[in-house]
C-alpha cells in the first residue's frame, strides 16, 4: 500500500524485537512474540496458505478490492486458502475519496458476503492512502461516510490504515480516534511505529505494517509484514454499533459508574473510585455494569457470560458461561444484589447467583438481536428490548405495547423499568427515549445526537418533586469516553394551552388544558369558557379583532366562546378523538380554521374549505397553524419544525427542522405574511419566509420543553413583538417583548487595540464601528447578506481584515491583500480569523475545526476536527505562529500546531454557547467567552470577573487580551446581537 505499483501494501506492525528475522524469513514463532502477519492483494499472484502458515505468520489482511467497481479478482481464492490453513483473515478496501463512499462500502460488504466473514475474524479496514486531489476537509468527510455505513451495517467501527506523515498531512483530523488503527510505518531501527492524529487521540495503534519488503515461504517475491498489539483488531458480530459497557446509576439519581470494552470503570457525578475488575486489553467484550445497593459494588459482564465482581462483591455463581461465544448482551440484578439474570444475545435469560429460572417468551435462535433487559421489583419477570425497539415480557410479567419499534432499523441499546414496574422507556443510539406501559410520559432535556450512535445506556430514578422522574444517560460509552451520565427530567404533563397576543404586542390571554384564561400584560380579566370539567383538553385559544373576546378550543374540536364572542358553527367535530392541534380566525372573527394533528384543515364558521399540502395518515404530528391576512391559506407546523402552506399560501423557505426531534410546538405569521416563526418546546423561535428578522432575548430553557405559544404582531413602530407561552400546563404565562433593530443576527466579533480600551466591532454585513477613541476606517466589502464571521487587527492598530463566511478575506486601513488557501464558494462555514504577529499571515478556521492558513502562515496540523458537526467557534494563535487553539460551541479547547493541551474552567456538554477565546501575552493560558458575556479562565490564566453578563441574551461574540501594566486587560463585545444601538457595543475587564 503507500506504493507506486498499485498493490494494496499498506504498512502495518511489528516490534523491533522480531523485525530481522520477519525479514530473513518471518519464522516469528517465539511463545512472547505478538501475532505476525500479512497483508496481500492479486499484486501477489498465486500463495501457497500451508507454506505461509508454516513460515510463522498467523493473520492476513487481503484486498477485497479498490474504489467502487474494481473487486480484488483473487480475494475469495486468497480468503479460502488462508482460512483453510488455519490463518485468521480480515478485509481490506483501498478507498477513493473521490468516489461515492456508500458504494465502496457496499463493494467491501458484498466482498466479505462472498466468503465466510464472522466473528472471530480481523476487522474489516479501510486503506486511505489518496486524496484524489481533494482537500482535507473533503478527504475527512467522505471517509466518515464510508466509516458510517460501514458501522451501520456491521455494528462495530472498522480499522483505518493509513501513514503518520501522510494522514496528518492530507486528513488532518482526529475524529476518527474511535476507530482501531493499522499504521503504515516502514522503519528501521525503531522499537515500534509513529502514529498520526496525536496518538490516535490517546489510543494508539492496534496493528503495524512495519516493511513492506518482507519475505515468507509460500509468496514469491516481496510482501507487506505486519504485527498486532499484541493482536489484530477482531470483528465481535452484529452486535450494536461500538457495544461496550454501560452505566450503572446510584441512589442519589445523579451519579454511578460507566464501563467501557476493556472492563474500566469510570465514576462520574461525585460516585467514589472503585477499582476496575479483571481487564482484557486490546479486546472490547465487557457488555455490561449493576451496581448493588450500596453504590459502591457491583459487577462487570464479558461477552461470554461471565461476571467480575468489583468494590467488595462477592462472587456469585453463573450457571451461564459460553468459552468464546461473545454473546452476552445485558444484566440485572435482584434486589438482594446476590443473583440476577443474565441476557444472551438471543433473547435468552439466563439466572446467577440465588435468582431462580424464569421462562422467556422472546427468543430467536441463530438471530443475535436482544439488546437489553430490566427486572421487576420483584426479581420474577422483566422486559428485553430488540434491537428493533421491540419489548418482550419473561418470567411473570406483563405484556406491553412499544411506542418505538423501527422496522429494519436495529437501533435500540437498553431499557429501565419504572420503579412500580408498571412501565418504562427504551434507549436508542442516538439518545432517544421512548416510553411503554403506564405511568410514563415524554422525558425532555434528553441529548440526542441524530447521526451519531453512541447512547450505551439508561437507569431511572425519582427525584425533586413527588412522580417526576429523572433519567441517567450514557452517551459515549464505546470508548470509555468521560462524560458520564445526562440527567433528563419529565416536567410538562401535557401538551394543551397557548397563547393570543393583542395588538399592542405586549398583552393578551393564555389557556392552560382545563380551559382557563390567564390575562398578562395588562389585558382586562375575561370570563371563563364554559364546557371545561377539568379534563386537559384545551389545546388553543384565538381572539377577535376587539381583544377582549374569542375562543378556546378543546381536543375534540369544539369552541368555547369567551367575552362576547358569538357561537360559530364548527363542522370538525372527533368525539373521543383528541385530535385537534390548532386553530386560526379570519380578520372578520366569524370564521377560520381547526388543524388536526394528521395535518388536515377545517372550517368553521363561515370560513371557506383550503386544500392541504400536508397530510401524514396515521401520525399525529401537526402541531399549529397560521392563516394569511386574506384567510384563503396559511401555514402549518409539524413536530420537526417543517413548515407546510395549505389553502393559496406559497411554500417558504424554512431555517428550522430537527429531524426526530418532536419538539416545535407553534408557529406564527408576520402581519404581511411573507414568513414567520416557529417556537419551539424551550422557548427557541425560528424565523421562515422572507423579510423576517433573527429576534433576539428568548428565554430558552434547554432542558425545560415547556413553551406553548407564540404570536408576532407590530409594536414600538417597525419593530416585531413576540409573546411567548412557557408554562403551558399550569395557566401561567410570559410576555416577552423582543424588538429587531436594523440588522439581524450579528456574528461579526470585536478586535482590539494594544491600549486595551479601545478598538472595533464588525457587524454581520461587514461594517466596521470603531469603539473607545479609534480611529474610523472604511471596510473595503460589505454585504447585504449576514455572513460576516470575524475581524483581525495588525500591529498597527488601524489595519486588518474581515472575514466573511466563505474564507474570503477582505483587507480595510491599508492592509494588503492576503492569498488564503481556505475559501469555499455558497459554503458559509468559516467561523473565525487569526493574524501572526508580522500581520501578512494567519490561520482561517471553519465549522469542523479545520484549520487554513493565508497570506505567508505554515499549514498546521489539527488534532480538532469534527466531520459533519459545525460545532467550532473560534480561534486563538500562540505568539510563535506554531500552533494554537480552537473552541467548539460547548467551551472545549483543541490544540493545534504545536500548542500543547490546555485545562479550562468551561466546559457544557450539549450547551452550545462558547463564543470567544483570548490567549494571554505569554500563550501558556487565557480566556473562554460564553454567549451571555461569562469569561472563563483556561490554563496558567487567573480567574475574571464577568465584565457584563446577561442571562437571557446570547449576544456576545467576542474576546481579547492584552498586557496592560501591571494587570491583564480584555474587552468582551457583549451586545453584538443588537449592534450598532448607542447603548450597546463592549465591556472591559481586568484580571488581578
Amino acid at each position: 500500500m503507500l506504493t507506486v505499483t498499485r498493490r494494496r501494501v499498506l504498512v502495518l506492525a511489528i516490534l523491533l524485537s522480531a523485525m530481522a528475522g520477519a525479514l530473513a524469513g518471518v519464522r516469528l514463532v517465539a511463545a512472547d512474540s505478538p501475532m505476525h502477519g500479512i497483508d496481500v492483494s492479486s499484486f501477489q499472484g498465486s500463495i501457497n496458505w500451508n507454506a505461509v502458515a508454516s513460515g510463522g505468520i498467523s493473520f492476513a489482511y487481503i484486498r477485497a478490492g479498490e474504489g467502487t467497481s474494481s473487486p480484488d479478482g483473487d480475494f475469495q481464492q486468497n480468503w479460502n486458502g488462508a482460512m483453510s490453513a488455519g490463518i485468521k483473515v480480515g478485509a481490506y478496501l483501498y478507498f477513493h475519496p473521490s468516489e461515492d463512499p456508500n458504494a465502496q462500502a457496499d463493494l467491501l460488504l458484498q466482498q466479505l458476503q462472498s466468503v465466510s466473514f464472522g466473528p472471530g475474524q480481523i476487522n474489516p479496514a479501510i486503506d486511505v492512502e489518496t486524496t484524489d486531489g481533494l482537500g482535507p476537509v473533503a478527504v475527512a468527510a467522505a471517509l466518515g461516510a464510508m466509516v458510517n455505513d460501514l458501522n451501520a451495517a456491521l455494528g462495530q467501527l472498522p480499522t483505518i490504515y493509513t501513514a503518520p506523515s501522510w494522514w496528518d498531512g492530507n486528513v488532518q483530523s482526529g475524529a476518527f480516534a474511535n476507530d482501531p488503527l493499522w499504521v503504515a510505518n516502514w522503519c528501521t531501527g525503531c522499537s515500534g511505529p509513529s502514529t498520526p492524529a496525536n496518538n490516535w487521540g490517546g489510543y494508539g495503534w492496534q496493528a503495524w505494517q512495519y516493511t513492506s519488503s518482507g519475505s515468507v515461504g509460500g509468496i514469491a517475491g516481496n510482501v507487506d509484514a505486519d504485527v498486532g498489539n499484541p493482536a489484530v483488531p477482531t470483528y465481535a458480530g452484529a452486535t450494536p454499533p461500538g457495544v461496550s459497557g454501560g452505566i450503572a446509576l446510584r441512589a442519589d439519581g445523579k451519579s454511578g459508574y460507566t464501563v467501557d470494552g476493556q472492563g474500566r470503570i469510570t465514576s462520574f457525578g461525585g460516585a467514589p473510585a472503585v477499582t476496575s475488575p479483571a481487564t482484557w486489553p486490546y479486546t472490547n467484550i465487557v457488555r455490561g455494569i449493576v451496581l448493588r445497593s450500596d453504590g459502591a459494588s457491583g459487577y462487570t459482564l464479558d461477552g461470554f457470560g461471565g461476571l467480575h465482581p468489583f468494590g467488595g462483591a462477592p462472587a456469585l455463581a453463573n450457571s451461564a458461561y459460553w468459552p468464546n461465544w461473545d454473546i452476552a448482551r445485558g444484566l440485572v440484578l435482584d434486589p438482594d444484589g446476590l443473583g440476577g439474570q443474565v441476557l444472551d444475545g438471543y433473547g435468552g435469560i439466563h439466572p446467577f447467583g440465588n435468582a431462580p429460572t424464569l421462562s422467556t417468551s422472546s427468543y430467536w435462535p441463530y438471530w443475535d438481536i436482544a439488546r437489553g433487559i430490566a427486572l421487576d421489583p420483584d426479581g420474577n419477570g422483566g422486559q428485553i428490548v430488540d434491537g428493533y425497539g421491540g419489548i418482550h415480557p419473561f418470567g411473570n410479567a406483563a405484556t406491553f405495547g412499544s411506542t418505538g419499534y423501527w422496522a429494519g432499523w436495529d437501533i435500540a441499546r437498553g431499557i429501565a423499568l419504572l420503579p412500580s414496574g408498571s412501565g418504562g422507556y427504551v434507549l436508542d443510539g442516538l439518545g432517544g427515549l421512548h416510553p411503554f406501559g403506564s405511568g410514563t410520559s415524554t422525558l425532555y432535556g434528553a441529548p440526542y445526537h441524530s447521526g451519531t450512535d453512541s447512547a450505551r445506556g439508561i437507569a431511572l430514578v425519582s427525584c425533586g418533586n413527588p412522580g417526576v422522574l429523572c433519567a441517567a444517560l450514557r452517551t459515549a460509552a464505546f470508548k470509555g469516553t468521560p462524560g458520564g451520565a445526562t440527567l433528563i427530567t419529565n416536567v410538562v404533563p401535557n401538551d394543551s394551552g397557548g397563547v393570543a397576543l393583542r395588538s399592542d404586542g405586549v398583552s393578551g390571554y393564555a389557556v392552560d388544558g382545563s380551559g382557563s384564561i390567564v390575562a398578562f400584560g395588562g389585558a382586562p380579566a375575561v370570563a371563563q369558557p364554559s364546557g371545561f370539567t377539568g379534563g386537559d383538553i384545551a389545546r388553543g385559544i384565538v381572539l377577535r379583532s376587539d381583544g377582549v373576546s374569542g375562543y378556546v378550543m378543546d381536543g375534540y374540536g369544539t369552541l368555547h366562546p369567551f367575552g362576547s364572542a358569538p357561537t360559530l358553527p364548527n363542522t370538525p367535530y372527533w368525539p373521543g378523538w383528541d385530535i385537534a392541534r390548532g386553530i386560526a380566525l379570519d380578520s372578520d372573527g366569524l370564521g377560520g380554521q381547526i388543524l388536526d394533528g394528521y395535518g388536515g384543515v377545517h372550517p368553521f364558521g363561515n370560513a371557506t374549505t383550503l386544500s392541504t399540502t400536508a397530510y401524514w395518515s396515521g401520525w399525529d404530528i401537526a402541531r399549529g397553524l397560521a392563516l394569511d391576512p386574506g384567510g384563503q391559506g396559511g401555514q402549518m407546523v409539524d413536530g420537526y419544525g417543517g413548515v407546510h402552506p395549505f389553502g393559496n399560501a406559497v411554500t417558504p423557505s424554512v431555517s428550522a427542522y430537527w429531524s426526530g426531534n418532536d419538539f416545535a410546538r407553534g408557529i406564527t405569521l408576520l402581519p404581511s405574511g411573507s414568513g414567520g416563526y416557529v417556537l419551539d418546546g424551550y422557548g427557541g423561535v425560528h424565523p421562515f419566509g422572507t423579510g423576517v428578522p433573527y429576534l433576539q432575548g428568548a428565554p430558552y430553557h434547554n432542558t425545560l420543553d415547556t413553551a406553548r405559544g407564540v404570536a408576532a404582531g407590530s409594536c414600538l413602530g417597525a419593530h416585531t413583538c413576540v409573546v411567548e407561552r412557557t408554562a403551558a400546563w399550569m395557566g401561567s404565562s410570559e410576555a416577552l417583548t423582543r424588538a429587531d433593530d436594523t440588522t439581524t443576527y450579528v456574528e461579526g466579533g470585536v478586535a482590539l487595540r494594544s491600549d486595551g480600551t479601545s478598538g472595533y466591532t464588525v457587524d454581520e454585513h461587514g461594517d466596521i464601528t470603531a469603539f473607545g477613541g479609534a480611529p474610523a476606517v472604511t471596510p473595503s466589502a460589505t454585504w447585504t447578506s449576514n455572513l460576516t464571521r470575524g475581524i483581525a487587527l495588525r500591529s498597527d492598530g488601524v489595519s486588518g481584515y474581515v472575514l466573511d463566511g466563505y474564507g474570503g478575506l477582505h483587507p480595510f486601513g491599508g492592509a494588503p491583500a492576503l492569498a488564503t488557501t481556505g475559501s469555499w464558494p455558497s459554503w458559509d462555514i468559516a467561523r473565525g480569523i487569526v493574524l501572526d504577529a508580522d500581520g501578512l499571515g494567519g490561520q482561517v478556521l471553519d465549522g469542523y475545526g479545520g484549520v487554513h492558513p493565508f497570506g505567508n502562515a505554515p499549514a498546521l496540523a489539527v488534532t480538532g476536527y469534527w466531520r459533519g458537526w459545525d460545532i467550532a467557534r473560534a480561534i486563538a494563535l500562540l505568539p510563535s505562529g506554531a500552533g494554537g487553539y480552537v473552541l467548539d460551541g460547548y467551551g472545549g479547547i483543541s490544540p493545534f500546531g504545536t500548542a500543547p493541551r490546555l485545562t479550562s474552567t468551561a466546559y457544557w456538554y450539549g450547551w452550545d454557547i462558547a463564543r470567544g477565546i483570548a490567549l494571554l501575552p505569554s500563550g501558556t493560558g487565557g480566556y473562554v467567552l460564553d454567549g451571555f458575556g461569562g469569561v472563563h479562565a483556561m490554563g496558567s490564566a487567573p480567574a475574571a470577573p464577568s465584565p457584563s453578563y446577561n442571562s437571557s441574551v446570547d449576544a456576545a461574540r467576542g474576546i481579547s487580551v492584552v498586557a496592560c501594566s501591571p494587570v491583564a486587560c480584555g474587552v468582551v463585545d457583549s451586545l453584538a446581537g443588537r449592534y450598532p444601538n448607542p447603548e450597546d457595543g463592549t465591556a472591559t475587564f481586568t484580571v488581578p
